[in-house]
């Protein structure tokens, strides 16, 4: 494997981790206050995984469609959407392969 594609697989773990984490931590029945801020911790490191996800450009057809896999099941998992903008930005980092324009 190449550099971005090692990058890419260390990013996507690192994301399914901390969303496990907060699946753990909210599973708990009697969560404390550190529960609470823990998950607001975890929480906030997803969302800026998510955005560096999103804005990751693979270079090959496959890593596009393991990005496109991913958040297909991230979707289902946690019975969430991408807003207009995030569906934009996804669909924004997939064009050189999907259309065959240039590699930015």
């Amino acid at each position: 494997m190449d550099d971005e594609t090692d990058d890419f697989w260390a990013l996507l773990a690192q994301h399914a981790q901390v969303i496990a984490t907060i699946d753990n931590l909210q599973a708990r029945s009697h969560p404390t206050i550190e529960d609470k801020q823990e998950i607001t911790i975890r929480t906030l490191e997803e969302q800026s995984l998510r955005e560096r996800l999103l804005d990751f450009k693979p270079t090959s057809n496959a890593g596009g469609q393991t990005k496109l896999l991913y958040f297909t099941l991230l979707l289902a998992k946690t019975e969430t959407f991408l807003d207009d903008q995030a569906m934009a930005r996804l669909m924004l980092s997939l064009d050189h392969i999907l259309y065959g324009g240039p590699k930015a």
